[in-house]
């Protein structure tokens, strides 16, 4: 018992937040891809589709279960119990045929006459069977001897206990009416049918139903509250507290049970890498290396098996077309690749090739003393201009994520509109147009370097797009502030058109030989 509650692992679930924590944490990682792979002596990975341990992990891990449930089970029994237990079955050859959940709390860690680690298994009937280490496939959290983790629902029942006691007391407290317990005074002795009668009559006027209803009192019956009022005794603070209580136990950010007290549009961002790095990182590097060691039946083989942790980005469209740009750029993913990533078929032979940066050498050419060696690979033109493009959008992009930051602050300090208008004056009309032209001149420098225009041609480009930038960042300040979020990333568009005006500009130039 715990503040007055029993706390086991049936009854923890039902306490929201505990019960958000194990779903998101379990949730998320089955619906990962579980790849079979095989690191060959010349560097390579080669993936292995028709392994028996690739069809466990990712068809059918036993006829009754889908790979997403077994996973899902197995992750929250560790995250609860402490343990996820699962029968390695095999066929005659020792290949990896099924496996089979066990309930944690049939199971106990022992060791043999010999030292050996066993499972002792407890059926239905009290009957024990005995498996060794290599039939079993254990999955668990922290524990004092590596062997065995700890029930996080055991450590935390303390906690846990508070908030299902919070959660009670305010279920009785609206179905009271939202009035504390009290005593009822008479001044004499009532019989028995009184006092049934008096029972009865106090249960019908009373739950939300009969709220603020006045109630009659007779035969000198007197009423006296008792209790702390809930304002005093914290209830609402007490339920909140009891929210990031549980998030610290299970190291899960607030906001992925509903608590979004402290979120924001950009921290947001932060906290779910956070969640993959912190939180589902160990977990998916736990079932890796236990699967890594108990499915293979010839361990020299160099097979292993990764969960694509990347496979999150799925859900954020910009992030994963940026991922795939800068990875094509740097020749890591061919196009083939990226449209194997996306489910897409492959366009051919020539979706194999890989692409980089034609205007890039080495390190070795630059140290090289042949001039023929030394000389830069020049790029055409067009390439030129599209490097330069994307080089102004990257200084661009940083410079709108720092408005932004500054404008989220000034949307939580400020209420009404005329505060808010007067930051926003103040904000642009400050050092704001000057910092602007600091990050961008150098980008357009190098670009009117490249073209032979004068540095006057970056200047006029700019002073004339930061006019623009400026009306877009304000409205894009009060978009914000009336709740319809930061408009879409303008670092592309801003970037064409200051290329453009230099390239303008630089022409304009050479034919009057003045720069306007």
């Amino acid at each position: 018992m715990q503040a007055g509650v029993r706390v086991d692992h049936e009854t923890a679930l039902t306490y929201s937040a505990v019960y958000a924590a194990v779903r998101v944490i379990a949730e998320t990682i089955s619906t990962l891809p579980w790849r079979v792979l095989r690191l060959n002596p010349d560097g390579t990975r080669e993936r292995l589709p028709t392994s028996p341990v690739e069809r466990v992990l990712n068809v059918r891990p036993n006829p009754e279960m889908s790979p997403f449930s077994f996973r899902e089970t197995m992750v929250s029994w560790a995250l609860t119990w402490g343990n996820g237990y699962a029968e390695i079955v095999r066929d005659g050859a020792g290949r990896v045929t099924e496996l089979w959940p066990i309930a944690p709390d049939r199971v106990d860690v022992r060791r043999d006459d010999s030292g050996a680690l066993v499972y002792e298994i407890r059926n239905n009937r009290g009957e024990r069977t005995y498996l060794p280490s290599s039939s079993v496939y254990h999955l668990h959290g922290l524990g004092y001897d590596g062997l065995v983790g700890y029930s996080v629902i055991t450590l935390a029942a303390r906690n846990i206990g508070l908030g299902l006691a919070s959660e009670q007391f305010a279920g009785s407290f609206f179905a009271n009416g939202a009035v504390l317990s009290g005593i009822v005074e008479h001044p004499g002795h009532l019989s028995d049918v009184a006092h049934a009668n008096l029972r009865k009559s106090l249960a019908e006027n009373t739950g939300p139903k009969n709220a603020y209803k006045p109630m009659i009192l007779e035969e000198g019956l007197k009423w006296t509250q008792i209790g702390i009022p809930p304002e005093d005794a914290q209830l609402l603070a007490t339920r909140q507290f009891s929210v990031i209580d549980i998030a610290r136990w299970f190291r899960v950010p607030p906001h992925k049970l509903a608590d979004l007290e402290r979120a924001t549009f950009s921290n947001i961002e932060h906290q779910d890498r956070e969640f993959v790095v912190n939180t589902l990182m160990p977990w998916t590097i736990r079932m890796e290396q236990e699967a890594d060691y108990k499915l293979f039946p010839n361990r020299g083989n160099a097979a292993y098996t990764k969960l694509q942790v990347n496979a999150l980005m799925r859900g954020d469209s910009q992030a994963r077309a940026e991922f795939y740009q800068k990875m094509a750029n740097m020749g890591v993913f061919s196009i083939n690749e990226v449209r194997a990533l996306e489910d897409m078929d492959p366009i051919g032979p020539d979706g194999d090739k890989r692409l980089v940066q034609i205007n890039q050498t080495t390190l070795e050419k630059i140290g090289n003393d042949d001039p023929e060696d030394t000389e830069p690979t020049i790029a055409p033109a067009q390439d030129q201009r599209g490097a330069h493009v994307r080089l102004v959008q990257d200084v661009l992009a940083r410079v709108i994520k720092k408005e932004m930051h500054r404008a989220e602050t000034a949307v939580d300090r400020y209420d009404d509109r005329e505060s808010m208008s007067s930051w926003i004056d103040s904000f642009l009309g400050g050092s704001t147009p000057e910092m602007i032209r600091d990050y961008l001149m150098p980008a357009c420098a190098a670009y009117a370097s490249t073209i032979g225009a004068p540095e006057q041609a970056c200047s006029s480009a700019l002073n004339a797009y930061v006019d623009q930038h400026l009306i877009n960042t304000r409205d894009a300040i009060w978009s914000l502030y009336d709740g319809d979020g930061w408009p879409g990333a303008r670092d592309y568009a801003g970037a064409e058109y200051i290329i453009a005006r230099i390239s303008d500009y630089a022409m304009l130039g050479a034919e009057n030989g003045t720069i306007q």
